[in-house]
This record gives C-alpha cells, structure tokens and sequence, in this order.
C-alpha cells in the first residue's frame, strides 16, 4: 500500500521523537520545503517537461517521492550529526515531488480533456473536469495521511514508514 506523505503534513514526520526540535527549526525545515519547492517547480519543472514531456516528470517526482520515504524510514536510526543533515535531504526529495506530480498530472488531465473532447467540448466542461480532478486531490491529501498514521499509530516513526 502506498500512502500519500505531503511536505507539509508536518505531524508525519513526527521529528519529536528524533530530534529535540523547537518551533523555530520546524518552521525552518517547513520554509526550506516550501522554497525549494516554488524554486523547483517555477526553475525546473517547466522547463524540463517541455523536454521530457509531463509522464516522465510525474514518474521523476513519484521516485524522488519513494526515496524521500525511504530516507525518513531511516533516519531513527542515524546517529551523530547525520539525523539533521538526512531529514533536511529528505525534505529535498519532497519538495522536489512537490513540485512536479501535481503540475504534471494537472497537465496530464488536461491533456486528456483536449483529447476526449476533440474540439466538442466548452471551456466550462473542461473546467469542470479539471476542477473534479484537483478536489479528488485535495481530498486525498485529507484523507491520505489519515489512513497512513492511524494503522500505525503507536509505532515508532520509522517503523511505520516500513510498513507503509
């Protein structure tokens, strides 16, 4: 089962029991996320999917995605310095998901409803496709980290990633 793990769903990463973290270096971690985010996808991913086209670029995100996971299924057993340096990489690998899955399926569905409709359709039908396709996103995005913690409530952090 793979369960969708968000850069901002903080509570995920339950860095607590890791690190002795406060307010200032959580916000710190979560700033670093959003940046390189808004730098990746406004830098990178347009460019690059002008390229490559937007299934290499969701595949791409899908992996940096899976090995940001793996990095934090690790990271409780990190010693030293390493624990701070490997979420911060692990963060990388999130943001870097961040900001090619969505614009790439975005695009990818919207693709879709050029090609379904064959020039028959209104701005308003693919509109309203397009905005089914971001709610079902959203929704699980919700529901997703729901589904993820709660079966493994009561474990420690990088354990449920393994069993994630």
């Amino acid at each position: 089962m793979i369960v969708s793990v968000q850069p901002s769903d903080k509570h995920l990463l339950d860095k607590d029991e890791v690190f002795d973290w406060d307010n200032s270096k959580n916000g710190r971690l979560l700033a670093t996320i959003g940046v390189l985010s808004a730098l990746l996808q406004g830098g990178y991913t347009r460019t690059a999917t002008r390229k490559t086209g937007e299934v290499v670029m969701a595949r791409r995100g899908v992996l940096s995605c899976a090995l940001g996971i793996i990095l934090l299924s690790i990271l409780p057993y990190l010693t030293g310095a390493w624990p701070s340096r490997a979420i911060y990489v692990a963060a990388t690998f999130l943001a870097f998901t961040s900001a090619t899955v969505v614009s790439s399926l975005t695009a990818l569905a919207s693709l879709q409803c050029d090609e379904e409709a064959s020039g028959r359709a209104s701005p308003l039908a693919k509109g309203r496709a397009l905005g089914q396709f971001r709610s079902s996103g959203q929704l699980g995005r919700a529901i997703g980290p729901l589904l993820g913690k709660y079966p493994t409530h009561g474990i420690r952090t990088g354990n449920s990633f393994i069993l994630v």
